[in-house]
């Protein structure tokens, strides 16, 4: 995500997910449509790229949210980390697999036009990336609301923004929100600074 990716590229691939919500059975015929799968319903991979795109830009939009993206929104982008474009892939990657009910093992490596330029990029783990970013509750579930509210824009059902967030809530959060800070309120990067000691 944005946060989900915002020091280096990253893509949840640290649990093999094999379904989404309670039951497991992940975009199937009455689950939450008839109107076939979650993958299907979201557009394919095509789809899901546009609906991360504009889930990105809905984030940065937000002043709080974007200070966690210091790197991506550097000139140049330091080296060992991954551009905007590079982050998106990653994670439309990774919604791709969880909304076809794949085991999310791994991450992806995934190509991206750079001006021009088909380059391939070697997503990241969220456990590896996001820990030194010290992310509180309160900023993941800020990312969250920003993220459904993207989606219910471009006339995702309700009923499809819980099913993903919800698997990405059950599987990625332990890997993304700083232990000290579960129970914080959304912050500004570089969060609280005394979490060791107490914090907020």
């Amino acid at each position: 995500m944005a946060l989900l990716g915002a020091a280096a590229c990253s893509s949840n691939h640290d649990k093999s997910v094999g379904g989404i919500g309670s039951g497991g059975d992940v975009g199937t015929a009455g689950s939450c449509s008839d109107a076939g799968t979650l993958y299907s319903r979201l557009g394919g991979d095509t789809g899901i790229q546009a609906l991360v795109d504009a889930m990105t830009a809905a984030e940065l939009a937000d002043e709080e949210i974007k200070s966690y993206f210091f790197n991506q929104l550097a000139t140049p982008v330091p080296a060992g980390h991954c551009t905007i474009a590079e982050m998106n892939a990653c994670f439309a990657g990774y919604i791709s697999v969880i909304s076809q009910g794949l085991p999310a093992n791994s991450p992806p490596t995934v190509s991206v036009d750079q001006g021009g330029t088909v380059v391939s990029y070697a997503c990241k783990f969220f456990h590896i990336v996001h820990p030194p970013l010290s992310i509180s509750g309160g900023t993941f579930d800020r990312y969250v609301t920003i993220a459904s509210e993207a989606l219910a824009n471009a006339s995702v059902s309700p009923c499809d923004i819980a099913t993903i967030f919800g698997t990405i809530n059950s599987t990625s959060r332990q890997n993304i929100v700083y232990g000290p800070l579960q129970d914080a309120g959304a912050q500004p990067y570089p969060g609280d600074a005394g979490a060791d000691l107490g914090g907020q």
